[in-house]
Parts: structure tokens; C-alpha cells; sequence
């Protein structure tokens, strides 16, 4: 089993590069990868609570958050 680490680093809004991260990390996740996630420098805003990138015209990638566990995604770092 390979071991992947995906790191965050942008701001929420203005680029869809987290919502891809997500996307890739579920999908490494759904093949038996073990995945963990970094959160750096201005991506720690995404954790923030009472996030809606739909209102700033993104899709809402917040809720696929809530599923990291589903995935089996359990490391999570906040730099």
C-alpha cells in the first residue's frame, strides 16, 4: 500500500484546486491508498465553520469534508 500526503495551500475561494485535492484524495482513498491531508498557510480557512463557496459562485465542496472518514482519511494536519 502506497502512502500519499496531499497538501491544501490556497485560499477558498477564486480556484477550484481544493475541491480537485478532495476529489483526488477520495479517489487515492477508494483504491486502498492511506491518504492524509495538510492544511497550510491560507487553506486553513477552509475549516473554517459557515462556509459557503456557493454563494461566491463555487460548487459547495464543504459537505465532502463531513466524508474524509468515509474514505477512511483519518489524518488530517492543520499547519
Amino acid at each position: 500500500m502506497k502512502s500519499l500526503a496531499i497538501m491544501f495551500r490556497h485560499a477558498p475561494l477564486g480556484t477550484t484546486s481544493t475541491r480537485e485535492g478532495l476529489d483526488f484524495a477520495m479517489l487515492s482513498a477508494s483504491f486502498e491508498q492511506q491518504v492524509s491531508i495538510i492544511f497550510t498557510n491560507e487553506a486553513v480557512l477552509h475549516l473554517l465553520a459557515g462556509q459557503t463557496p456557493e454563494q461566491a459562485g463555487s460548487k459547495d465542496y464543504v459537505s465532502a469534508f463531513k466524508a474524509l472518514s468515509l474514505y477512511d482519511i483519518d489524518t488530517v494536519l492543520v499547519c
